[in-house]
Protein backbone atom coordinates (compact mmCIF):
# COMPACT_ATOMS: atom_id res chain seq x y z
CA UNK A 1 0.00 0.00 0.00
CA UNK A 2 1.34 3.30 -0.93
CA UNK A 3 1.71 5.15 2.51
CA UNK A 4 0.83 9.52 1.32
CA UNK A 5 3.58 11.94 1.87
CA UNK A 6 1.77 13.69 4.37
CA UNK A 7 0.98 10.47 6.03
CA UNK A 8 4.48 10.17 6.66
CA UNK A 9 5.45 13.43 8.44
CA UNK A 10 2.30 12.69 10.54
CA UNK A 11 3.33 9.54 11.58
CA UNK A 12 6.49 10.87 13.45
CA UNK A 13 4.39 13.36 14.89
CA UNK A 14 5.77 13.75 19.02
CA UNK A 15 3.47 13.64 21.56
CA UNK A 16 2.16 16.55 23.38
CA UNK A 17 -1.45 15.98 23.73
CA UNK A 18 -1.70 19.91 25.81
CA UNK A 19 0.13 21.67 28.59
CA UNK A 20 -1.76 20.14 31.76
CA UNK A 21 0.12 17.53 33.36
CA UNK A 22 1.50 15.72 30.67
CA UNK A 23 5.45 14.97 31.86
CA UNK A 24 7.36 15.91 28.48
CA UNK A 25 10.35 18.03 27.52
CA UNK A 26 9.84 22.11 26.25
CA UNK A 27 10.22 20.16 22.84
CA UNK A 28 8.03 17.63 23.71
CA UNK A 29 9.61 14.98 21.65
CA UNK A 30 9.21 11.56 22.99
CA UNK A 31 8.89 9.04 20.04
CA UNK A 32 5.10 7.84 18.83
CA UNK A 33 4.17 4.41 18.80
CA UNK A 34 3.99 2.67 15.59
CA UNK A 35 1.00 3.62 14.04
CA UNK A 36 -0.40 6.15 16.54
CA UNK A 37 0.73 9.71 16.81
CA UNK A 38 0.04 11.01 20.26
CA UNK A 39 -2.74 14.08 20.00
CA UNK A 40 -2.35 17.57 21.39
CA UNK A 41 -5.63 17.41 23.70
CA UNK A 42 -4.94 20.08 26.48
CA UNK A 43 -7.32 18.62 29.34
CA UNK A 44 -10.60 17.55 29.68
CA UNK A 45 -12.95 19.92 27.22
CA UNK A 46 -15.19 22.00 28.85
CA UNK A 47 -19.30 21.39 28.67
CA UNK A 48 -19.78 23.13 24.89
CA UNK A 49 -16.26 20.70 23.94
CA UNK A 50 -19.00 18.53 22.60
CA UNK A 51 -19.90 20.81 19.48
CA UNK A 52 -16.87 21.12 17.51
CA UNK A 53 -17.77 21.69 14.09
CA UNK A 54 -17.46 18.59 11.73
CA UNK A 55 -18.82 18.49 8.30
CA UNK A 56 -21.28 16.06 7.81
CA UNK A 57 -23.70 13.71 10.61
CA UNK A 58 -21.83 12.02 13.26
CA UNK A 59 -22.61 9.47 15.66
CA UNK A 60 -26.01 9.33 16.96
CA UNK A 61 -26.37 9.72 21.15
CA UNK A 62 -26.74 5.88 21.22
CA UNK A 63 -23.55 5.36 19.31
CA UNK A 64 -21.55 8.03 21.27
CA UNK A 65 -22.55 5.84 24.38
CA UNK A 66 -21.53 2.34 22.95
CA UNK A 67 -18.18 4.00 21.58
CA UNK A 68 -17.27 5.44 24.94
CA UNK A 69 -17.93 2.08 26.69
CA UNK A 70 -15.83 -0.03 23.89
CA UNK A 71 -13.31 2.25 25.27
CA UNK A 72 -13.60 2.06 28.56
CA UNK A 73 -14.07 -1.73 28.40
CA UNK A 74 -11.21 -2.24 26.23
CA UNK A 75 -8.75 -0.53 28.86
CA UNK A 76 -10.83 -2.84 32.05
CA UNK A 77 -10.28 -5.73 30.03
CA UNK A 78 -6.13 -5.42 28.92
CA UNK A 79 -5.99 -4.59 32.65
CA UNK A 80 -7.73 -8.12 33.55
CA UNK A 81 -5.58 -9.82 31.05
CA UNK A 82 -8.63 -10.41 28.88
CA UNK A 83 -9.03 -9.72 25.27
CA UNK A 84 -10.87 -6.57 23.97
CA UNK A 85 -14.54 -6.94 23.94
CA UNK A 86 -16.51 -7.87 21.12
CA UNK A 87 -19.43 -6.74 19.20
CA UNK A 88 -22.69 -8.40 18.35
CA UNK A 89 -23.34 -7.99 14.68
CA UNK A 90 -26.69 -6.59 15.94
CA UNK A 91 -24.75 -3.36 17.54
CA UNK A 92 -22.98 -2.90 14.08
CA UNK A 93 -24.59 0.50 12.59
CA UNK A 94 -23.32 1.29 9.16
CA UNK A 95 -22.48 4.34 10.92
CA UNK A 96 -19.71 2.67 13.04
CA UNK A 97 -18.46 0.02 10.44
CA UNK A 98 -16.94 3.10 8.28
CA UNK A 99 -13.01 3.25 7.87
CA UNK A 100 -13.22 6.40 9.86
CA UNK A 101 -9.86 7.85 12.12
CA UNK A 102 -10.15 8.72 15.97
CA UNK A 103 -8.25 10.09 18.75
CA UNK A 104 -8.59 9.00 22.52
CA UNK A 105 -7.89 10.72 25.37
CA UNK A 106 -7.76 10.33 28.95
CA UNK A 107 -8.22 12.86 31.31
CA UNK A 108 -8.13 12.89 35.84
CA UNK A 109 -11.54 13.95 37.36
CA UNK A 110 -9.02 17.34 37.94
CA UNK A 111 -8.76 17.75 33.81
CA UNK A 112 -5.26 16.67 34.04
CA UNK A 113 -3.91 14.93 30.92
CA UNK A 114 -3.64 11.03 31.36
CA UNK A 115 -3.04 10.04 28.04
CA UNK A 116 -3.66 10.42 24.35
CA UNK A 117 -3.28 8.49 21.16
CA UNK A 118 -4.88 8.83 18.03
CA UNK A 119 -4.21 8.27 14.08
CA UNK A 120 -5.54 10.36 10.65
CA UNK A 121 -5.73 7.50 8.60
CA UNK A 122 -8.06 4.14 9.32
CA UNK A 123 -8.43 0.75 7.49
CA UNK A 124 -10.28 -0.83 10.36
CA UNK A 125 -14.01 -0.16 11.54
CA UNK A 126 -14.51 2.87 13.97
CA UNK A 127 -15.65 0.95 17.07
CA UNK A 128 -12.58 -1.17 16.58
CA UNK A 129 -10.01 1.89 16.07
CA UNK A 130 -11.67 3.56 19.24
CA UNK A 131 -10.89 0.18 21.62
CA UNK A 132 -7.58 0.53 19.75
CA UNK A 133 -6.57 3.72 20.20
CA UNK A 134 -8.28 3.80 24.02
CA UNK A 135 -5.59 0.71 25.16
CA UNK A 136 -2.92 2.75 23.09
CA UNK A 137 -3.85 6.07 25.33
CA UNK A 138 -3.88 3.93 28.36
CA UNK A 139 -0.45 2.02 28.13
CA UNK A 140 1.43 3.47 25.14
CA UNK A 141 1.76 6.73 25.83
CA UNK A 142 5.07 7.56 26.53
CA UNK A 143 4.47 10.82 28.68
CA UNK A 144 2.96 8.70 31.32
CA UNK A 145 3.33 5.82 33.15
CA UNK A 146 0.68 2.86 32.00
CA UNK A 147 -2.72 3.68 33.47
CA UNK A 148 -3.55 1.42 37.19
CA UNK A 149 -6.45 -0.38 37.78
CA UNK A 150 -7.15 1.95 41.14
CA UNK A 151 -7.23 4.49 38.29
CA UNK A 152 -9.55 4.29 35.98
CA UNK A 153 -12.80 4.84 38.17
CA UNK A 154 -11.42 8.06 38.24
CA UNK A 155 -10.48 8.56 34.65
CA UNK A 156 -12.92 10.40 31.81
CA UNK A 157 -12.46 9.37 28.48
CA UNK A 158 -12.80 11.54 25.26
CA UNK A 159 -13.29 10.67 21.75
CA UNK A 160 -12.70 12.76 18.68
CA UNK A 161 -13.45 11.52 15.13
CA UNK A 162 -11.46 13.38 12.80
CA UNK A 163 -12.35 14.31 8.83
CA UNK A 164 -8.80 14.03 6.55
CA UNK A 165 -6.53 16.83 6.52
CA UNK A 166 -6.81 19.09 3.76
CA UNK A 167 -3.78 21.31 2.59
CA UNK A 168 -4.56 25.57 4.26
CA UNK A 169 -3.51 27.51 1.72
CA UNK A 170 -2.13 30.74 3.09
CA UNK A 171 -0.79 34.43 1.67
CA UNK A 172 1.52 35.46 4.59
CA UNK A 173 1.85 34.58 8.68
CA UNK A 174 -0.56 36.82 9.12
CA UNK A 175 -3.24 35.38 6.76
CA UNK A 176 -2.44 32.02 8.18
CA UNK A 177 -3.06 33.70 11.91
CA UNK A 178 -6.40 35.19 11.31
CA UNK A 179 -7.89 32.88 9.27
CA UNK A 180 -7.69 29.76 11.39
CA UNK A 181 -10.88 28.89 13.30
CA UNK A 182 -10.74 28.55 16.93
CA UNK A 183 -12.42 25.32 18.11
CA UNK A 184 -13.17 24.40 14.30
CA UNK A 185 -9.90 23.80 12.88
CA UNK A 186 -7.10 21.49 14.01
CA UNK A 187 -3.92 22.23 12.95
CA UNK A 188 -0.22 20.44 11.42
CA UNK A 189 2.53 22.25 11.00
CA UNK A 190 5.16 20.57 8.84
CA UNK A 191 8.34 22.74 9.64
CA UNK A 192 11.90 22.61 8.41
CA UNK A 193 12.38 20.89 12.47
CA UNK A 194 9.20 18.73 12.01
CA UNK A 195 5.81 18.74 12.27
CA UNK A 196 3.26 18.50 15.10
CA UNK A 197 -0.50 19.06 15.46
CA UNK A 198 -3.41 19.94 18.16
CA UNK A 199 -6.91 18.91 17.98
CA UNK A 200 -9.55 21.42 17.51
CA UNK A 201 -10.80 21.25 21.56
CA UNK A 202 -6.67 22.73 22.16
CA UNK A 203 -8.63 26.13 21.47
CA UNK A 204 -10.23 26.07 24.90
CA UNK A 205 -6.44 26.33 26.65
CA UNK A 206 -4.90 28.32 24.16
CA UNK A 207 -7.03 30.64 22.59
CA UNK A 208 -5.22 33.20 21.38
CA UNK A 209 -4.00 32.18 17.63
CA UNK A 210 -0.72 33.32 17.50
CA UNK A 211 0.03 32.04 21.53
CA UNK A 212 -1.75 28.77 19.70
CA UNK A 213 0.71 28.16 16.71
CA UNK A 214 3.85 29.27 19.26
CA UNK A 215 2.70 26.15 21.30
CA UNK A 216 2.21 23.81 18.19
CA UNK A 217 5.86 24.91 16.80
CA UNK A 218 7.20 24.29 20.34
CA UNK A 219 5.61 20.88 20.32
CA UNK A 220 8.11 19.80 17.53
CA UNK A 221 11.05 21.11 19.15
CA UNK A 222 11.06 24.44 16.38
CA UNK A 223 11.45 27.94 17.94
CA UNK A 224 8.26 29.34 18.94
CA UNK A 225 7.69 31.61 15.64
CA UNK A 226 8.09 28.80 13.31
CA UNK A 227 4.84 29.62 11.94
CA UNK A 228 6.31 32.44 10.19
CA UNK A 229 8.64 30.01 8.72
CA UNK A 230 8.98 30.56 4.59
CA UNK A 231 9.14 26.82 4.28
CA UNK A 232 6.04 26.03 6.67
CA UNK A 233 3.12 23.85 5.02
CA UNK A 234 -0.20 23.93 6.99
CA UNK A 235 -2.99 21.12 6.91
CA UNK A 236 -6.44 21.10 8.82
CA UNK A 237 -8.67 19.06 9.84
CA UNK A 238 -12.05 18.90 11.83
CA UNK A 239 -13.05 16.43 14.84
CA UNK A 240 -16.65 15.77 16.59
CA UNK A 241 -15.93 15.51 19.88
CA UNK A 242 -17.68 13.90 22.97
CA UNK A 243 -17.06 12.56 26.39
CA UNK A 244 -18.27 10.48 28.92
CA UNK A 245 -19.30 14.18 30.74
CA UNK A 246 -22.01 14.57 28.17
CA UNK A 247 -23.24 10.68 27.52
CA UNK A 248 -22.67 9.17 30.86
CA UNK A 249 -23.65 5.00 30.75
CA UNK A 250 -27.42 4.73 31.57
CA UNK A 251 -29.17 1.73 33.14
CA UNK A 252 -30.63 -0.03 31.03
CA UNK A 253 -29.34 1.14 27.64
CA UNK A 254 -29.90 -0.26 24.38
CA UNK A 255 -26.23 -2.96 24.55
CA UNK A 256 -24.87 -5.03 27.40
CA UNK A 257 -21.07 -6.89 27.83
CA UNK A 258 -22.13 -10.13 28.45
CA UNK A 259 -20.33 -12.63 30.77
CA UNK A 260 -18.82 -13.84 27.40
CA UNK A 261 -17.10 -10.45 26.86
CA UNK A 262 -19.10 -9.97 23.67
CA UNK A 263 -21.62 -6.78 23.60
CA UNK A 264 -25.10 -7.53 22.31
CA UNK A 265 -27.36 -4.82 21.47
CA UNK A 266 -31.10 -4.51 20.96
CA UNK A 267 -32.91 -1.63 19.19
CA UNK A 268 -31.36 2.06 20.29
CA UNK A 269 -34.17 4.44 21.65
CA UNK A 270 -36.70 5.49 19.21
CA UNK A 271 -35.74 9.05 20.12
CA UNK A 272 -32.11 8.47 19.15
CA UNK A 273 -32.41 6.33 15.44
CA UNK A 274 -31.01 8.39 12.21
CA UNK A 275 -34.59 8.03 10.88
CA UNK A 276 -36.60 6.92 13.95
CA UNK A 277 -37.21 2.95 11.89
CA UNK A 278 -37.19 0.13 14.46
CA UNK A 279 -34.53 -2.59 14.46
CA UNK A 280 -31.03 -3.05 15.77
CA UNK A 281 -27.60 -3.56 13.85
CA UNK A 282 -28.47 0.24 12.46
CA UNK A 283 -31.94 1.74 13.12
CA UNK A 284 -32.25 2.63 9.47
CA UNK A 285 -28.55 4.66 9.15
CA UNK A 286 -27.82 5.23 5.47
CA UNK A 287 -23.84 4.77 5.17
CA UNK A 288 -24.10 7.27 2.45
CA UNK A 289 -25.83 9.52 4.33
CA UNK A 290 -23.67 9.97 7.71
CA UNK A 291 -20.12 10.35 6.10
CA UNK A 292 -18.58 12.88 8.73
Amino acid sequence: MRVPVWWLAVWILAPGCGTRGARTTEAGNAPAPAADVASASGGAPAAGAAAVEHEGEGPTPAERRLLLALARAAIDRRLAGENPPELDPSCITPYLAKPLACFVTLNTSDGDLRGCIGMFEAQTPLWENVMDRARAAAFADGRFPPVRAPELPGLVIDISILTTPQPFEFSSPEDLRDRLRPLVDGVILHSPWGSSTFLPQVWEDLPDREEFLGHLCRKHGAPERCWRDPELRVETYQAIVFSEHEHPPREGDWFALDASGRYRCTAPPADERRDGSAGAGGAGNDPEESTP
